[in-house]
């Protein structure tokens, strides 16, 4: 009987690689947390940039709910085993970690801008970041990242090829 605590001991270890499955899965979770982000921040600040801020905390603030999505969505990849295939992308996570990651944008921006109490009104600065909200921006992003990882999907098969 081998000793679970011993280090040598390879078995829970992966078939293919030294290295634990947990690691190779939290790698791809940052791959793609580093994928949707960029579609996020690429677009809120060309969003920002277009609408001539009054100041430079609109970047902030727009960029800081992609960055919370992401930091929740990191989270709950490492949480739920199922949310990926082991050790490498397969066909439907590309359409549906971008949905997974929107909803998440959805839930940081509502429950970031709105308040539980109806004599408190949220922060002026913090409607900004409403625009997540609209229905056209979110299904531009969807594509967009569904395109970027569908992108990743491919340069990974054919680097493993």
């Amino acid at each position: 009987m081998s000793n679970p605590l011993d280090p040598t001991n390879q078995t829970k270890r992966s078939n293919e690689s030294n290295k634990p499955v947990r690691f190779d899965r939290f790698v791809l979770a940052c791959q793609c947390g580093l994928i949707l982000y960029a579609c996020c921040a690429g677009y809120g600040a060309y969003m920002v940039w277009h609408s001539n801020p009054s100041s430079k905390a609109s970047y902030g603030i727009v960029l800081g709910f992609p960055a919370i999505a992401t930091l929740v969505f990191l989270a709950v990849s490492m949480i739920v085993p199922g949310l990926y295939a082991p050790r490498r992308m397969k066909f439907p996570l590309n359409f549906t970690l971008p949905l997974v990651y929107t909803s998440l944008l959805i839930l940081t921006v509502i429950l970031c801008t709105s308040t539980g109490n109806s004599l408190i009104l949220p922060f002026e600065q913090l409607k900004i970041a409403k625009f997540w909200l609209s229905p056209a921006v979110l299904a531009l992003l969807v594509f967009s990242q569904v395109v970027c990882l569908s992108a990743m999907v491919i340069l990974k098969s054919e680097s493993v090829d």
